[in-house]
């Protein structure tokens, strides 16, 4: 004969306050993806700066919704296709012709922008892929091999100050990733692009925090991990 065991009574009350606050906090998630308030608006960016000797790429991922607040687009966000992008191109590059500059030996550099590329995800409440991000790539001919270069950028500027910009630098085969919030200047030689191990994992860990909590899918499977849970020690274990 088997024998049941009865549930822990510290198990019994993990369930009923996840019971209780599960509703809830899908009820909150889905209102969240709903009205837009995600990484897909103007609170995030993510750059990919390669410095070279004859020349500097930029390539930046800007959200589509958050575009929309700053420029005229040819479409709405979510009729937006691809035969859009040629469109507000020309917009585009004026606007981070104003909003993003690059300085090699105390001069500005101008860029040249190559093709726009629209890059889709799935949308939460229609299930259908739409374009989320454009990404524009930044070329800046650098005359002389950098010996230090000086990033500036004020990327939606005129509707948050709290805008996160993530940065993957590149410099030769050294690599480093920063992150900056609102308007900001950054400095750097190559040497400031090797990380010391610590610095590295401490980036990712908070970096992989964010992730989890600015998306709505990661919180319910976190919570869908948590209703497993027997104890009070392994909800804080999850």
């Amino acid at each position: 004969h088997s024998i049941h065991t009865p549930p822990s009574r510290q198990g019994f009350f993990c369930r009923i306050i996840l019971y209780n606050l599960l509703p809830m906090v899908f009820a909150a998630s889905v209102l969240w993806a709903l009205l837009g308030a995600s990484r897909h608006d103007e609170k995030l960016s993510v750059s990919r700066i390669d410095v070279g000797k004859a020349e500097t790429v930029w390539s930046l991922v800007l959200p589509l919704e958050g575009l929309a607040k700053v420029l005229k687009l040819p479409a709405e966000p979510l009729d937006f296709e691809d035969e859009d992008l040629p469109l507000m191109a020309p917009e585009l590059g004026a606007y981070l012709a104003r909003a993003v500059t690059l300085e090699n030996g105390g001069r500005v550099l101008p860029f040249r922008m190559g093709a726009l590329k629209g890059l889709r995800e799935i949308h939460l409440a229609s299930g259908r892929p739409y374009i989320a991000h454009v990404e524009a790539r930044l070329v800046f001919d650098t005359p002389q091999a950098p010996g230090r270069i000086k990033l500036s950028a004020a990327l939606f500027a005129t509707v948050t100050e709290a805008h996160k910009a993530l940065l993957d630098i590149r410099w030769g085969e050294k690599s480093r990733r920063w992150r900056r919030t609102g308007p900001f200047e950054l400095e750097l030689s190559r040497e400031d692009v090797d990380p010391t191990l610590a610095g590295t994992v401490s980036l990712f860990v908070l970096w992989g925090m964010e992730h989890i909590f600015i998306g709505a899918d990661h919180l319910a499977f976190l919570l869908a991990l948590l209703l497993a849970a027997a104890k009070l020690g392994d909800m804080v274990r999850i």
